[in-house]
Parts: C-alpha cells; sequence; structure tokens
C-alpha cells in the first residue's frame, strides 16, 4: 500500500477514522440546529427530571429501524437506572398514528418539553456505522452518558440518537414495553394477514440506486445500466425461486426500497408485495397525508416481523446490507439469514 492509499483508507474508507473525526463536527453542528430550535417549545408545565428522546426535525436520524433502535436503547438506559423516559417523535410524521404506549407510557406534550437551552441538556450521538468498533464506542459514550444523568439533578435531557446498543435478546421484550400498533394499523395488518392466506417467509432487497428508481440520504454507488438492471432483477428472482422451491408451501412476503423490483415479483403467483410509497424518512419534504404517506413502511416492518423466516438478498457487490428486516426479525424473535 503506497501512502496515498494509506492516506485514503485513515481518512476516508476506515469506519473507524471517521466515527473520531466526523462525529465531534457533525455532533457540535446538529447541536446548534436542536438549540434553535427549543424555541418552538412553548412555555407550560415542563415535566423535569425526564430523559427525553427527541425526533423533531433538527438532524438526520435514519429510517424506521434506526430511529426505533435508539429509542429503544435510550429507554434501555433510563429503565436500568430509574429515570423517567418520555418520547417525542413528530417529524416527518407523528409516531402515534402507528404505535401507541403499550406496557410504559412514554407521552409527553409539547408544553411539557423545556424551550429554555440553559436549563437543557441537548446530547446527540449518531455513529457513522455499526462496525463492533463503532458499537463499543456506543456503549461506553451510553454508559457514561447515564451515568452522569442518573448522578445528578438535571431539569431536563434531550437526546438525539438512533445508537444500536439494545440490540439483542433484551430487544424484543423492550419494544413491546413501548409499543403495540394503534387499532387502525392493528386493522390493516390484520387485512394483510388474511390476504396472504397462511404461513409465510420474507425476502428483503436493498439496492439505493442501482436500479435507478430511489434516493437514498446520500449518494452511494452509480446507477446500474438498463442491461445490467434487467440482470440484477433477473438474479434477484432466481434467488426468490430458490426459496420458493425450499418452501414451497408458503408465501414469499417481498420487501424492497424498488418499485421496480417490487412490480417483477409480483408476477410470481407466490410473492405477496405490500403496496405503498416507499420513502425514506429524511428525504421527506410534503408530508401530506401522513397515515397514508407512511403506512407501506409499518406495515412491511410488522409483517417481516411475524413471518416464520427472514432474509435478505445480496447476491450483487453493490447491493447493501440493511438494518431493517433484521430489526424486525429481532421484533419478532425469527432467525435472519443474509443470501450473497
Amino acid at each position: 500500500m503506497n501512502i496515498t492509499d494509506l492516506i485514503r483508507y485513515v481518512a476516508i474508507d476506515n469506519g473507524w477514522s471517521r466515527w473520531y473525526m466526523m462525529r465531534p463536527w457533525r455532533d457540535r453542528r446538529e447541536r446548534r440546529a436542536i438549540e434553535r430550535r427549543l424555541s418552538d417549545y412553548a412555555e407550560g408545565e415542563e415535566e423535569t427530571g425526564v430523559v427525553c428522546c427527541l425526533f423533531d426535525g433538527c438532524n438526520e436520524a435514519g429510517g424506521l429501524a434506526d430511529r426505533l433502535r435508539g429509542i429503544v436503547a435510550v429507554y434501555q438506559e433510563c429503565k436500568r437506572r430509574g429515570l423517567p423516559f418520555r418520547l417525542w417523535f413528530k417529524h416527518p410524521f407523528d409516531l402515534e398514528l402507528f404505535l401507541e404506549p403499550a406496557a410504559y407510557d412514554w407521552r409527553i406534550t409539547r408544553q411539557q418539553i423545556c424551550s429554555d437551552k440553559k436549563k437543557t441538556e441537548v446530547i446527540v450521538m449518531r455513529p457513522l456505522s455499526d462496525s463492533p468498533f463503532t458499537l463499543r464506542k456506543q456503549q461506553a459514550w451510553m454508559q457514561r452518558t447515564f451515568d452522569r444523568l442518573a448522578g445528578h439533578t438535571f431539569h431536563q435531557a434531550h437526546i438525539y440518537t438512533n445508537a444500536s446498543t439494545a440490540y439483542g435478546e433484551q430487544y424484543a421484550g423492550l419494544f413491546a414495553e413501548l409499543f403495540r400498533p394503534t387499532p387502525r394499523l392493528q386493522q390493516a395488518l390484520e387485512a394483510i394477514r388474511k390476504e396472504i392466506g397462511g404461513r409465510y417467509i420474507s425476502v428483503s432487497m436493498r439496492f439505493l440506486q442501482l436500479l435507478g428508481d430511489f434516493k437514498d440520504v446520500v449518494d452511494v454507488g452509480a446507477t446500474l445500466t438498463a442491461s445490467e438492471q434487467e440482470a440484477l432483477m433477473a438474479e434477484c428472482i432466481r434467488r426468490i425461486e430458490r426459496l420458493h422451491e425450499t418452501y414451497p408451501d408458503h408465501r414469499i412476503l417481498v420487501n424492497s426500497d424498488s418499485q421496480r423490483m417490487l412490480a417483477e415479483a409480483r408476477r410470481q403467483p407466490y410473492v405477496y408485495a405490500i403496496e405503498g410509497e416507499i420513502i425514506h424518512f429524511d428525504r421527506c419534504e410534503d408530508r401530506g397525508d401522513e397515515y397514508a404517506k407512511f403506512e407501506k413502511t409499518f406495515l412491511d416492518f410488522l409483517t417481516i416481523a411475524n413471518a416464520e423466516r427472514v432474509f435478505l438478498i445480496k447476491c450483487h457487490s453493490h447491493m447493501r446490507y440493511s438494518g431493517f428486516p433484521y430489526a424486525a426479525a429481532m421484533i419478532g424473535g425469527k432467525e435472519y439469514e443474509i443470501i450473497e
């Protein structure tokens, strides 16, 4: 490795270095934006001594699985130390349209959120990767942050994170304590279950820009040529067909960030793919009808969780791993397998 390649690796390609170099700068920038947003919360009967996890549009927080894992991670640390946990999730939609409190009531009103930055401790930590090194750093950060909060009197702590420190055997139980589908969402899930009509497995595919019909938050990889796109979709269909041969008595629920791939998969009589808009939470500018716009994401997520087995197809070097089916599999307590 020559010196140029070494510098590129250390400064750009290595996740450890990126985490160290970029996190402080990014966290300072986001903290300033968050402190400016505090004035949006009207003064009222503030709830004191609470830890509030917020998703209010001040920073990029990832997709549904990213946000949920951050919520559960903060709740886990609060539960360990007896700290009151609250959740304010209003951007890019109101979470309470889809999920409501289960065993633990995490709700807080706008009037109960502190608007005085002198009384509010703003804490930001969004990891750049899911590498083992980054996970260890997340865990150390969580321990220091919550040990400090538990050891001192504070007015309110506002935490912005999608840290994955709660991932593991305890994740499903913590999620179940926090959330259950709203009646409207539950009714839609029951309708899908009836349409599927029996046992099913789940298959997910993440293409980003490869097929030219989805835009992520960052530009990752190039768009394939038309012939390459057709070849990739055909290869994915072959992988789905092999799964059907292994599970001939099961329907196959297909999930993807590409409408083109979903349309191609629906040609198979044993495939079921949920209709609706594919959207990235951090790229949503026009909220419109919030429930209609984001319903598919929740239906996909919770229907994957109820599958008998969960698979991710990654048969191209530029296809991406996905935390979406992985998190859903953990919530449902199901086996998760990557097909490469």
